[in-house]
């Protein structure tokens, strides 16, 4: 048993992504453990700067807490409260870097942590997190609860849903069982390819996971 993952990620007008996503991966004594996120640094000076930042601390987290924890007891509800102390620790960092150097900063975060039965989200802003199952379901704000072997994950940045109608998307990755990474990422470029068309200018980010036997 194992997690696999595609992704789309494209940078916009300013020839720098500001969009920063993080997919990880690591099999454990109690399965597989995965974790993706996508952070929008906007379009604020250094919004770049600042989703690596986010990201790079959260891989840590994935690492350093979120794994000892989960390798003790999978439904831990510890997770839930590290995630949001990271969180806090943070934003508190990015705000003392604003104000020490007189930048306005601001992002939108979606981080999906997968065991092999349940999920854990935290979102905030306007990214969005997806559970395909029989039907797309939004997951917000801070989320637990347990999926099926034959569900998958959609996390995505604006530049990837806002132009796309929700139903296309629904369309697009229904038929989660005969999907494999390839036929993932061939429909993750067509989503992304005709939002460009349609005049998105910013960065564009999606990340697909999915658990597989």
């Amino acid at each position: 048993m194992h997690f696999w993952a595609a992704h789309y990620w494209e940078a916009g007008e300013f020839g720098v992504n500001r969009d920063s996503i993080s997919i990880q991966s690591v099999t454990t004594k109690k399965g597989p453990l995965c974790m993706a996120c996508i952070c929008d640094g906007g379009y604020m000076q250094k919004g770049e700067i600042v989703s690596g930042y986010v990201v790079e601390e959260l891989t840590k987290w994935f690492y350093k807490e979120a794994i000892p924890m989960l390798q003790i007891n999978l439904f831990s509800r510890r997770v839930g409260k590290s995630i949001k102390r990271i969180i806090y620790t943070i934003e508190r960092k990015l705000k003392e870097f604003s104000a020490e150097n007189q930048v306005p900063m601001n992002y939108t975060l979606s981080v999906l942590l997968l065991t092999c039965k349940q999920y854990y989200v935290f979102h905030t802003g306007d990214n969005r997190v997806y559970k395909l199952g029989n039907q797309m379901r939004e997951l917000t704000g801070y989320r637990r609860g347990f999926y099926k072997k034959n569900e998958a994950f959609l996390i995505c940045s604006d530049g990837f849903y806002v132009r796309t109608p929700r139903e296309v998307l629904e369309e697009l990755f229904k038929n989660r069982a005969g999907l494999q990474k390839t036929g993932v990422e061939k429909r993750l470029y067509e989503v992304g390819g005709r939002n460009r068309q349609r005049g998105e200018k910013g960065a564009i980010s999606a990340v697909y996971v999915r658990r597989e036997r």
